[in-house]
């Protein structure tokens, strides 16, 4: 129940065990969080298999839609076995007391959903307006449990608005249907909200949503801060902490200025990747901790612990403002963590074959998605409008994603698989698409 997480998957936490017993610190099979594992198993088995059946409904032919059920299948066990057995973790996630172990399959309800309420064939039926009234009530549920799980996820929102832009909008003139979409997100949205505070009031007893929103800015932005950036605080305290966190950052091989400036963008990113949490965990939060008399755990200032973290998100919120009045290399390293996000979108940046690998494979994903809209004008045929709209919708989720990634955080393999699986397939998917 720790207050940096959304209330999601605590709360199955906590359920498993109240069910099998336990303490937090138990493990192995006779702990409740085995169960949790072989939960977390099934629903991605059951979550493949219904992501396989949606799949293979495009297909033109039986053939073909058996090919595309295997696909579907492969994509995404493909991409557990790379994280099990080919990555640094090596951890398939499911298996993983992580918020992953569900998110990821969350986040593929989520695409196989927005694709069903999108795809729409030419009838204007009560059954059908039934139907698209039911998905769309499951395609918001599954967006308030994948935000409320993670907050990384929260590009779904936008997603979702922006397919539904593009098709009922411009490809449907339904404008109606999109303010609709648009009103879901915001409701969902706003439930995620009152999820999160009532989650934590009856937790905690304080109305408060969960805690470090802050933190993987400032980590971000202190990269390349300067002391000088302190001037923009009103607090001589925390111009002192705030110089402090950056003297210990340079002095910790943490800092933009310990490589020189013709430093690769390979290498560039890689220092990063370490400075980060080098910077928030262990530069930052000690810094905060000691300057305001927590670190013991004990403080005059804050009856509780919940205090001090929410005290601590308004301060490191008040640095990030400060640091973005003068953001110094911001929008190079943006850059630079935009384009390894996308090669470890499909593969993992790396040896320079790997990486005009990546960017060949982005090549002709479009040049497919192109082909395939092209056929569509000629032919009409509803398959090829739902197999271009799949492939805008994955290439939009990994954008989204990136985009939120590298300003936010930092776009490691582990935040950048969601979409992974999904490429691939949708390669294949315009390939036979084609092909027919």
């Amino acid at each position: 129940m720790n207050p940096f997480r959304e209330p999601v998957y605590p709360l199955i936490l906590a359920a498993f065990r109240r069910l099998f017993g336990g303490t937090p610190e138990s493990i192995g099979r006779g702990s409740y969080l085995f169960p949790v594992v072989l939960f977390q198993s099934l629903l991605a088995a059951v979550t493949v298999w219904y992501f396989s059946v949606v799949f293979a409904q495009f297909a033109k032919d039986k053939r073909s839609a058996q090919l595309l059920a295997v696909i579907g299948t492969l994509s995404q066990w493909g991409v557990v076995i790379l994280n099990r057995f080919a990555a640094k973790r090596g951890s398939s996630y499911q298996e993983s007391i992580m918020t992953e172990g569900i998110a990821l399959s969350l986040f593929l309800l989520f695409e196989m959903l927005l694709l069903q309420v999108e795809f729409r064939r030419d009838d204007d039926s009560a059954a059908a307006r039934k139907t698209y009234a039911r998905r769309l009530l499951s395609l918001c549920l599954i967006m308030l449990l994948t935000i409320s799980t993670r907050k990384q996820l929260l590009g779904i929102l936008f997603l979702a608005v922006a397919i539904s832009f593009l098709t009922d909008f411009l490809r449907y003139r339904q404008g109606k249907r999109f303010l609709l979409m648009c009103l879901c997100v915001l409701l969902v949205f706003g439930g995620s909200q009152l999820f999160d505070y009532s989650y934590n009031y009856g937790l905690r007893g304080i109305w408060m949503t969960h805690t470090g929103n802050s933190m993987g800015l400032c980590s971000r932005l202190f990269y390349t801060a300067e002391e000088e950036d302190a001037m923009y605080l009103e607090s001589e305290t925390e111009r002192e902490w705030f110089r402090e966190i950056i003297a210990q950052a340079k002095d910790r091989n943490a800092h933009w200025d310990n490589l020189p400036e013709d430093t690769g963008w390979m290498d560039r990113t890689e220092h990063f990747s370490v400075a980060y949490d080098v910077i928030g965990y262990e530069i930052m939060n000690p810094v905060l901790s000691d300057g305001t008399g927590y670190s013991d755990g004990l403080s005059e200032s804050y009856p509780s612990y919940e205090e001090f973290l929410l005290d601590v998100d308004r301060i490191e919120g008040r640095f990030a403002k400060a640091m973005l009045n003068n953001p110094r290399h911001f929008a190079s390293l943006t850059m630079m963590l935009i384009g390894k996000g996308f090669l470890n979108s499909v593969s993992r940046a790396g040896e320079i074959f790997v990486n005009l690998l990546g960017i060949l494979l982005y090549l002709i994903y479009l040049v497919l998605y192109v082909l395939v809209r092209l056929r569509y004008r000629k032919t009409h045929d509803t398959k090829l409008l739902g197999t271009a709209i799949f492939a805008e919708i994955v290439l939009g989720g990994i954008i989204i994603n990136i985009l939120l990634v590298a300003v936010m955080i930092y776009p490691q393999s582990r935040y950048m698989i969601y979409s992974m699986g999904l490429f691939y397939a949708a390669l294949c998917m315009m390939a036979l698409a084609l092909k027919h």
